[in-house]
């Protein structure tokens, strides 16, 4: 436990300290999300979807306007804002692996499973608090600090409703998979890569099949009912979803 509460200080040392000048200076990137987040924090704006800068989705801005509300509308508030997301994802990178590697099992075995699964729980932990790409990216303004977190309580919550056979976290990890396509261009992938957990679950799971189906028809329902404000907006206005693909995909 205390080697866990180190850790997550080391993190949030690493992603915070003098966070007002490291990284020196201000990427254009961050200049134009702390617009975007300046003007939700002072009511200009409640976008759904940010067409200028070639579209951006707004989660992270209005976790940053929150900040900016109370701190002041300031580039530190919105890398503060990222810092702390950043922060609680390694924490919740630790929940995820060990809702992987749990198991119901109360022989001998399945406790010497979740053991080892604690230990790989806390590796992953120790690996991602000091990681420079993530150490980097949460002391920037940048709205992809927002995805890996909501995909690690998005994973977390689907492995435990699994394993537990719990419809409430099942639906909770639909509800998450829909918020993720708020944060970030990437996380529009990220439903494939549930669909493929669930399919392979389907396809080797024989005694669980039915309940297996029935559990993901539950996550795509959950996901899709958080994500409908976006798609009705995407299909009002399909320029906005291909823009930026347009731009990256070659």
């Amino acid at each position: 436990f205390w080697l866990l509460v180190l850790t997550l200080r080391i993190a949030a040392f690493l992603r915070v300290w003098q966070l007002d000048t490291l990284p020196p200076g201000l990427h254009y990137d961050e200049a134009a999300d702390t617009i975007i987040a300046q003007q939700i924090a002072r009511g200009e704006s409640a976008p759904i979807f940010v067409v200028a800068y070639t579209g951006k989705e707004v989660g992270f801005f209005y976790w940053a306007a929150l900040w900016m509300r109370l701190i002041g509308p300031s580039v530190f508030a919105m890398r503060l804002a990222a810092a702390l997301l950043g922060v609680l994802t390694v924490a919740a990178a630790y929940w995820t692996v060990r809702e992987l590697f749990a198991s119901r099992a109360e022989h001998p075995v399945g406790k010497m499973q979740v053991a080892g699964g604690q230990i790989i729980a806390g590796l992953a932990l120790m690996l991602i608090a000091p990681s420079f790409w993530h150490v980097l990216m949460s002391r920037l303004g940048f709205r992809s600090i927002g995805e890996p977190l909501i995909q690690a309580l998005a994973l977390a919550a689907l492995f435990r409703g699994i394993r537990l056979n719990r419809w409430g976290w099942i639906i909770m990890g639909g509800a998450l998979v829909g918020l993720n396509l708020y944060t970030y261009l990437a996380a529009r992938l990220f439903p494939a890569a549930i669909a493929a957990i669930f399919f392979f679950l389907i396809a080797f799971d024989r005694g669980q099949r039915r309940r297996r189906l029935m559990q993901l028809i539950g996550v795509m329902l959950a996901a899709l009912i958080v994500f409908a404000p976006l798609g009705v907006y995407f299909l009002n206005n399909p320029g906005a979803f291909l823009t930026r693909i347009q731009q990256v995909a070659p």
